[in-house]
């Protein structure tokens, strides 16, 4: 019994030497990973100093451009009055030209509806010389077609008469060959 007790207590020894080397390990692996994160942990801090250096810079940077803007603005602002008066201005005068161009276009509109009228009186006049124009065509093609109708009438006529003269040319010719 003592050496079955002595042979479990050599396994106890044997399991917890290994248990040892291995939170050994562990302890090795926790301590580089612990000397990893302060390594990063003095770069975080670093980066974090110039960060706020560089936003230090820049809200410095940002007061003066709201100075240098409220400048920009105000000179601007004053500008922007002076062009309105300017504006102004220009638009009185160009009023003033288009007012007069207008009174102009419309003594030119006025003239140009009296031409109009009279040209549409004339159209009219036009008009009805061309529909009696076009009436007279009308009869003188209707008298060119009873022309043409009595012409092709005494035509064939004339063609009859000379068949008849043909043919008693002809039996006057028969007789008097046949004597």
């Amino acid at each position: 019994m003592l050496r079955l007790s002595e042979q479990k207590f050599q396994e106890e020894i044997a399991y917890l030497k290994k248990e040892s080397d291995r939170l050994t390990a562990d302890s090795i692996r926790l301590a580089e990973q612990a000397e990893r994160y302060r390594s990063l942990a003095t770069e975080v801090e670093k980066d974090n100093a110039v960060l706020k250096e560089t936003i230090k810079q820049e809200q410095d940077k940002v007061q003066r451009l709201e100075i240098h803007y409220d400048k920009e603005h105000d000179w601007a602002l004053m500008r922007i009055e002076e062009e309105k008066d300017s504006h102004r201005q220009q638009t009185q005068h160009e009023m003033l030209r288009l007012q007069a161009e207008t009174a102009r276009s419309k003594q030119a509109v006025d003239l140009m509806q009296a031409k109009f009228d009279m040209m549409s009186r004339q159209q009219e006049v036009n008009r009805d010389r061309i529909s009696e124009l076009e009436r007279s065509l009308s009869d003188e093609k209707l008298k060119m077609a009873k022309l043409t109708l009595n012409e092709a009438k005494l035509q064939k006529e004339l063609n009859a008469k000379d068949e008849r003269i043909r043919t008693l040319l002809k039996k006057t010719n028969q007789k008097i060959i046949s004597k």
